[in-house]
C-alpha cells in the first residue's frame, strides 16, 4: 500500500473479467481471421534457473519481512515458513521453463490459503499462449458442477444449456479439479474454494498437469431430466496482449459503469462471474413474479438533502409479505461506480433509507457476491446503522519499516491532507515504530481513519436489519457484516464469508516481471477492552451467519424463489 493510499486504503477485490476469445487450438487468429506464427509474438525471454531462484528469493524475503498473517498461518495450518521455502527452492532446481517456475511460485503462495494473496504472470511472457479456454462457466451446487453461463452460442447448439451438470472433463470430475486448482489460488476457506470449479474450463498454462495437453476436451453432461451424453469441445488458446486480468470471468467488475439495474438475466446463476454485480443474483423474473418487487429510487429532494445532484447506481426495491413492507438494497462492492465517488454512494444510500424508512418495517441488505473495496466506505456504510456506538474496523499491522515509511511519507506529501490527518498519519507511524522497536511481529489493532468507534451521523436507520452474506463475499465483504454482527445491529443470513482479512499491496518480481500480492495485516472489530482472540480476526475465519442457507440445485434452476422466500420469512421475524 503506497503512502498516498493509507487514508483511502483498499481491500483487494476478487473480481473476474471476461476475456475476448479470439484464439483456436494452437494458432493465433486476429479479428480478420488471418493466422500468424506464434514465434512472431513479442515476448520476454525465458528466465534462467538462477533468475527464477532470485525471483523466488524475492517472494520469500517479502513474505518474511512484510506478510502480516505469517505467524497466524503457521499456527493455524501447522506449517513452517522456512520449510516451505526450502521445499520450493528444491523444486525450482528441477524446473526447466517459465511455466514450471510460475507453477512453483503460485503453489508457494497458495500454501498460505490466503484469498488476498495471488500470482499473475507478466503480460509479455515466454509462455506466449497463457490460457486455454472453453467459454463455459461452472459453479458448485450441492457438491456438483453446474453450468452457470455459456458465453458462445455455438456451444449451445451442441446441446449444452445453463443448469446442466458437468459430470466429467476428460474423465475427471470438475469438483476434484477445483480442489487441485485451489492449491495454486485459494479463496480463503473451503466453501469459497469450491468455486475454483470455474477454472475447469479456463486454465493458465502454468497450472502444470491441470493445463490441457490435447486440442479438445471430452465433456460428460447430465441434463435436468437425468439423461447423460458426451460432447467434444475445442480448447481456445489465448495470448495476453497487454491487459492485466485474472484467469477468468464474465463480469467486468465494479469499477465499470453500473447501468444494468433491473431484472437479472435468468441464465446467469449465482457463481463467481456475478461477483460485484450491481443487481442481486436472485432478482430473476420468477422472483419478481413471486413477490412483486417494486424498484425504487430516491427523489431529488432527498438526494439534495444529502448533497447529491444525482443518484449513484444502487439497486433498491420494496415489496410486501404477510402484511409487512420490506425495503431491500444491494451493496455490490465497496468501490465507486464510474463517474461517481464513494461519497456519492453513501449519500444515495442515505437518501434511499431516509425516504423509505417510514414505509418499511424491515431492511434487507444484499451483500452477497461482494468483492470488497475501500476501508472508509465499509466504515461509512456501517455508520448508517449506528443507533448506539459500535466498534469500527481495526487492523493489526505488520510492524515493519515499510508501514512506517508509508505513513510518514503520506503525512508529508499528500496534497489533499489537512493538518489533522497529517498528525494522525504521523501518529500511526509512531505506533508501528514502537511495535517494531519492541520486537513485535504485529502492532495492536489500530484504526485506519482514527475512528475506533462509529457513532452515527446525519442519518441513521433505526429499524431491524437482515444482511444476506455468502462464501463469495470477501475483504470489505467480510468487514461490513463483521462490524454489524459485533454490534448486534443486524441478523446475518446465508453462508460464511470468504475470510479475506487484511489490507494488501502488489509487488513486481525483478526478473520475470510477474506480480504477486501480499496481505499486510489482520483486521477485526475494535474491542474497547483491548482483548482479541485469534477467532476474532477475519482471516480464514470469515463471518458466520446467524441463519444458515445452502443453495439447492432445484431452487437454483428454479430462479431462487425458495431462497428469497426463506430470507423474507427471516426478515419478517425481526419485525416487532
Amino acid at each position: 500500500m503506497s503512502g498516498a493510499n493509507v487514508r483511502r486504503s483498499f481491500f483487494a477485490c476478487f473480481v473476474v473479467t471476461t476475456a475476448s476469445l479470439l484464439l483456436s487450438c494452437g494458432q493465433i487468429k486476429n479479428t480478420n481471421g488471418e493466422q500468424k506464427s506464434q514465434t512472431n509474438a513479442i515476448t520476454l525471454k525465458s528466465m534462467s534457473q538462477s533468475e527464477a531462484q532470485a525471483d523466488f528469493a524475492q517472494i520469500a524475503e517479502t513474505f518474511k519481512r512484510t506478510y502480516g498473517p505469517l505467524k497466524f498461518k503457521e499456527q493455524r495450518f501447522g506449517i513452517s515458513f522456512d520449510a516451505l521455502v526450502a521445499q520450493h527452492q528444491e523444486l525450482i532446481k528441477a524446473a526447466k521453463s517459465d511455466a514450471e517456475y510460475f507453477e512453483i511460485f503460485a503453489a508457494f503462495l497458495g500454501a498460505f490459503k490466503d484469498g488476498h494473496v495471488s500470482f499473475r504472470a507478466p503480460v509479455l511472457t515466454s509462455l506466449n499462449e497463457v490460457t486455454a479456454e472453453i467459454p463455459v462457466a461452472l459453479m458448485p451446487v450441492e457438491g456438483k458442477a453446474m453450468i452457470e453461463s455459456i458465453m458462445d452460442e455455438s456451444i449451445k447448439k451442441l446441446g449444452l444449456a445453463e443448469g446442466d451438470l458437468v459430470l466429467k472433463i476428460d474423465g475427471i470430475d470438475p469438483v476434484e479439479f477445483a480442489k487441485e486448482a485451489a492449491k495454486l489460488k485459494s479463496s480463503g476457506n473451503e466453501e469459497s474454494d469450491k468455486h475454483s470449479v470455474i477454472n475447469a474450463f479456463f486454465r493458465r498454462n502454468y497450472m502444470g498437469k491441470l493445463y490441457p495437453s490435447a486440442p479438445t476436451a471430452l465433456v460428460e453432461i447430465q441434463k435436468p431430466d437425468g439423461s447423460v451424453f458426451e460432447v467434444e469441445l475445442s480448447w481456445r488458446r489465448k495470448t495476453d496482449t497487454g491487459e492485466r486480468k485474472d484467469t477468468v470471468s464474465a463480469f467486468s467488475g465494479y469499477n465499470t459503469s453500473l447501468t444494468a439495474v433491473g431484472i437479472a438475466d435468468d441464465i446467469n446463476f449465482a457463481g463467481r462471474i456475478k461477483m460485484g454485480s450491481p443487481t442481486p443474483f436472485f432478482a430473476t423474473s420468477k422472483v419478481y413474479a413471486a413477490i412483486n418487487l417494486a424498484e425504487v429510487q430516491p427523489s431529488s429532494a432527498f438526494l439534495k438533502k444529502y448533497g447529491q445532484e444525482k443518484a449513484a447506481p444502487i439497486f433498491a426495491a420494496l415489496y410486501r409479505e404477510a402484511g409487512k413492507t420490506i425495503l431491500m438494497v444491494r451493496q455490490p462492492g465497496y468501490g465507486a461506480a464510474t463517474g461517481f465517488t464513494i461519497a456519492n454512494h453513501i449519500g444515495t444510500y442515505k437518501a434511499i433509507l431516509d425516504q423509505y424508512e417510514e414505509l418499511a418495517d424491515v431492511l434487507i441488505v444484499d451483500q452477497t457476491h461482494n468483492p470488497g473495496g475501500s476501508v472508509g466506505y465499509v466504515s461509512d456504510m456501517a455508520n448508517l446503522f449506528a443507533t448506539k456506538p459500535m466498534g469500527n474496523f481495526v487492523q493489526a499491522q505488520r510492524a515493519d519499516r515499510k508501514w512506517m515509511n508509508d505513513y510518514r511519507d503520506f503525512a508529508r506529501t499528500e496534497k489533499e491532507l489537512n493538518p489533522e490527518m497529517s498528525l494522525f498519519a504521523l501518529n500511526m507511524s509512531k505506533k508501528i515504530e514502537a511495535a517494531y522497536d519492541a520486537g513485535q511481529f504485529l502492532t495492536e489493532p489500530i484504526s485506519f481513519d482514527g475512528r475506533l468507534m462509529l457513532t452515527g451521523g446525519d442519518y441513521v436507520w433505526q429499524k431491524p436489519v437482515l444482511i444476506l452474506i455468502d462464501e463469495l463475499a470477501g475483504s470489505g465483504g467480510d468487514a461490513f457484516p463483521m462490524l454489524m454482527k459485533a454490534a448486534k445491529r443486524a441478523t446475518l443470513f446465508g453462508n460464511r464469508t470468504m475470510g479475506l482479512g487484511g489490507s494488501v499491496e502488489d509487488e513486481i518480481l525483478v526478473n520475470s516481471r510477474a506480480t504477486f500480492r501480499v496481505t499486510r495485516g489482520l483486521f477485526t472489530t475494535y474491542q474497547p477492552d483491548g482483548k482479541y482472540l485469534r477467532s476474532d480476526f477475519v482471516e480464514n475465519n470469515g463471518v458466520k451467519p446467524d441463519i444458515n442457507w445452502t443453495h439447492k440445485l432445484e431452487d437454483v434452476r428454479g430462479g431462487y424463489v425458495e431462497y428469497v422466500k426463506a430470507f423474507t420469512n427471516e426478515a419478517l421475524r425481526l419485525v416487532p
